[in-house]
């Protein structure tokens, strides 16, 4: 949406005043705000006048100040539709003051990156998150985003790019939905051992399911010359396939070329398999109220299917578009999931879903 305010700006499509009207913002705390475990180190150069509304049944007045702890946030996207647009109204017809830097900056990066003075909304907007190499640290599901990116960065360029750590992220308030991360990488192929930093935009559109759209990905650029932004669109809807355990006992001639067993060395060569069973297993923590993963995972099995021409059957796992039937065992379960891949064959898209089964206890 961004790119799109900003084109319409210069071209003249889109007054100041119309481009206002639409991303709605409120000023920063004349002092850093910290948010939650998070630190946000950006202050504002100016004091102006805040939205204020009436406490009822009194003549005082509170100030209106909607920007939560990224944790907080995250966890607003449990609550029931009905009062996700009883909040959003709520804040729609407060009224909010306007800020064209902030805008600007939104269009001008993509998303990613706020200069050091301008002003955060307060009501609805996004915010930025800062994480210290040895103090505060994003949400696990955060850190399996931007590993997500990193993968998706090296599978499409033929890099070997390894994550190190999220420096900083920003997200919508009151909803969050997009996440802007910023990662720090470094090239393993690369003599020097100075960091990169790669830049990806994941979107989670519905909660609790786990679908992600990947709509960026890439090693930030020194200026930013194409603002042009695309969607991702899918190229399929469907329910999620259920899962094999083994080819389909009445394989047809076709079954041969969909389907390859994951060998050993394969798990071993190619640590996104690992990355894809440990979002199933996010998503077994999370619906059970678990923010962590445990440290011990063990994949047992994992069929890929693919409709696209290999000569070689363990090629399949470099298709653009494939579905991965995952066993493993965690938390002295047996865990049964499908993680589907989809692209649309522009750089830097990907949609990732996952679906978990009913876990096996042992007796």
């Amino acid at each position: 949406m961004a790119d799109t305010l900003k084109r319409m700006l210069e071209s003249g499509k889109l007054t100041d005043e119309q481009c206002l009207s639409m991303l709605r913002g409120l000023d920063f705390d004349k002092e850093a705000k910290v948010v939650g475990e998070c630190t946000s180190e950006i202050t504002p150069v100016h004091s102006r006048k805040r939205k204020k509304k009436a406490i009822q049944g009194t003549n005082e007045e509170e100030e209106v100040d909607n920007r939560k702890s990224l944790p907080q946030l995250l966890d607003m996207r449990k609550l029931p539709n009905e009062e996700k647009k009883r909040i959003f109204c709520q804040y729609e017809e407060l009224g909010v003051e306007e800020d064209m830097d902030y805008i600007r900056q939104i269009a001008n990066t993509q998303g990613f990156d706020f200069k050091p003075d301008v002003r955060i909304p307060r009501l609805k907007g996004y915010s930025p998150f800062y994480f210290g190499e040895n103090e505060e640290q994003p949400p696990t599901e955060m850190v399996l985003y931007g590993r997500l990116g990193v993968h998706w960065f090296n599978f499409e360029q033929k890099r070997k790019l390894k994550f190190i750590r999220i420096p900083k992220l920003n997200t919508e308030h009151p909803f969050s939905f997009s996440y802007f991360i910023t990662v720090e990488v470094k090239d393993d192929d690369a003599a020097a051992a100075d960091s990169l930093t790669l830049q990806t935009l994941v979107r989670r559109p519905s909660f609790p399911e786990l679908k992600l759209l990947m709509e960026r990905c890439r090693i930030k650029p020194a200026e930013i010359s194409d603002h042009s932004f695309n969607c991702f669109y899918l190229s399929f809807r469907g329910c999620m396939p259920t899962f094999l355990s083994e080819l389909p006992e009445e394989a047809d001639d076709d079954d041969g070329v969909r389907f390859y067993e994951v060998q050993t060395k394969d798990i071993d060569n190619n640590d996104w398999l690992r990355l894809y069973t440990e979002f199933a297993l996010f998503q077994v923590c999370e619906a059970g109220s678990h923010s962590f993963l445990p440290k011990e995972m063990n994949i047992k099995k994992i069929l890929v299917e693919t409709r696209e021409p290999h000569t070689d059957p363990s090629l399949k796992l470099d298709s653009m578009n494939a579905i991965f039937h995952i066993s493993f065992r965690a938390n002295s379960c047996d865990y049964t999931s499908v993680v589907r891949r989809t692209t649309d064959e522009i750089s830097g898209h990907m949609f990732l879903e996952v679906e978990n089964f009913s876990p096996q206890v042992p007796s």
